[in-house]
């Protein structure tokens, strides 16, 4: 029924907030750990006596790279996710909106036929 068809269409546009939530969750949580392994690296140069030049750095900054890769990466799946959760509610909406129109068609239609028994008493009386 067209309650049920609008409770599901609620519940997939929560789904794909959730989901949105959980992306950009993720997604720092990812920077965080990448923030902490460039201080670990950091560290570990200082510790032996290498500077951050050259070579160094290069694997400094690929690691930010490739946290921010995975940060984007987890981002745009949790996009995709909502996206596919905010469809759902689309359709649920689509089916919902056809039941009220197919109801209230066979309203008018079962109205009509009162009207045309009545009218064919009223004859029938006359």
């Amino acid at each position: 029924n067209a309650l049920e068809l609008e409770r599901a269409a609620r519940m997939a546009d929560a789904q794909a907030v959730d989901a949105l939530s959980r992306g950009n969750l993720l997604a720092g949580q990812r920077r965080m750990k990448g923030t902490s392994l460039m201080r670990s690296q950091k560290v570990a140069y200082a510790a032996s006596g290498v500077t951050a030049e050259g070579t160094p750095n290069q694997a400094l900054d690929s690691s930010q790279l490739f946290s921010e890769y995975d940060a984007q990466n987890l981002q745009n799946n949790a996009v995709r996710e909502a996206f596919g959760f905010k469809e759902v509610g689309r359709k649920y909406r689509a089916q919902r909106d056809e039941t009220k129109r197919k109801m209230e068609q066979s309203q008018k239609e079962a109205q009509l036929a009162l009207i045309g028994q009545g009218i064919s008493l009223i004859g029938g009386l006359l």
